[in-house]
């Protein structure tokens, strides 16, 4: 047992013959040059790529900032404010009831409704009737973020609106955030409504010939709206629809550019990686290359053994990484 311990020994850690060194050596050189040639190749070759899908996922992100809105709809930020400070409920639900007047234009089938909880404060409280009450409805779900133009509220209560109708997207998580805000938001009720019956049965759900005096209903003795700013409501359902379409549709074109961004990271190695294995790759570079060349007589664990774990190394990560990536 002892010889074959000594013999096994001598094996790994005895001194190797300076042909042989030397020999090793020269192959070690070029498994080397060529492990770290496709490394680099491959580390730039992915970073290039992600590069290019997080620049381009920016690109479209930011044209959000495209969609406006007319002027009118500067009259419904307060009131669209203060419908917010009595909603309780999500904003499912108030796409969920914008969504009921695509096939009930009038609103008589919920009447019944309106006697209860929510609705009870807008229609019984306050008065409003139901294009008013769309018309709150429309601004409470786009007049905020992600939307550019927005109303800004603390607590629960409106403050005013957003000083930059803009929103800057510095990274990919800011990308990812807004893109989250889209669909927790579930722009997709209404798209659907959109898409199945088409966005002039909403458009044309509108009774413009009752009252819209939304300051006066919210807070008495308010001034109403002149004539000429009663005239250019009827652009806002349309908006409303377009701009919608608008969003969702920058939304879903983000969706293959973030999964793809998530793929590439999954192929990227960590920084951390990157220095480990350099740090190896400089140490087989030592013992396998240049101790060889000035001491032949070196000892065989240096100039073998350690080159050799560190292309073990290498190639176990490939399988790691392209098991993980097909599994």
């Amino acid at each position: 047992m002892k010889r074959h311990l000594r013999s096994f020994s001598e094996f790994l850690f005895g001194r190797s013959k300076s042909r042989l060194a030397i020999s090793l050596a020269g192959i070690h050189a070029t498994v080397l040059s060529i492990l770290i040639g496709f490394g680099i190749a491959y580390v730039l070759h992915i970073n290039t790529q992600i590069f290019e899908v997080e620049t381009d996922a920016l690109k479209i992100a930011e044209r959000v900032n495209d969609i406006k809105f007319s002027p009118i709809w500067l009259s419904l930020v307060s009131p669209g404010g203060k419908f917010l400070e009595y909603w309780s409920s999500t904003d499912d639900q108030m796409q969920e009831w914008l969504a009921s007047y695509w096939l009930d234009p009038t609103g008589s089938r919920i009447d019944a409704l309106l006697s209860r909880p929510p609705f009870k404060v807008y229609f019984s409280d306050i008065g409003l009737n139901h294009t008013e009450f769309k018309l709150c409805l429309m601004a409470a779900l786009v007049l905020r973020y992600p939307f550019p133009e927005r109303m800004v509220t603390k607590k629960g209560e409106f403050v005013g609106m957003q000083p930059s109708p803009a929103i800057v997207f510095s990274d990919i998580k800011a990308v990812e955030d807004w893109r989250l805000a889209v669909e927790n938001k579930k722009f997709y009720i209404t798209v659907s409504q959109i898409d199945w019956f088409g966005a002039d049965a909403f458009v044309q759900g509108f009774d413009w010939s009752k009252e819209i005096n939304l300051f006066s209903k919210f807070w008495k003795n308010s001034p109403g709206y002149s004539s000429e700013k009663l005239k250019q409501f009827r652009v806002m359902p349309g908006e409303f629809c377009s701009n919608v379409k608008s969003i969702y549709g920058i939304s879903r074109a983000l969706d293959y550019r973030l999964k793809r961004f998530h793929y590439l990271k999954r192929l990227s190695p960590s920084r951390p990686l990157v220095v480990f294995t350099l740090v190896c790759a400089i140490i087989s570079f030592f013992s396998g290359i240049v101790v060889p060349f000035a001491y032949p007589a070196v000892n065989r664990f240096l100039v073998i053994w350690v080159p050799t774990l560190f292309y073990t190394y290498f190639l176990v990560y490939l399988v790691i990484k392209v098991s993980s990536i097909v599994g």
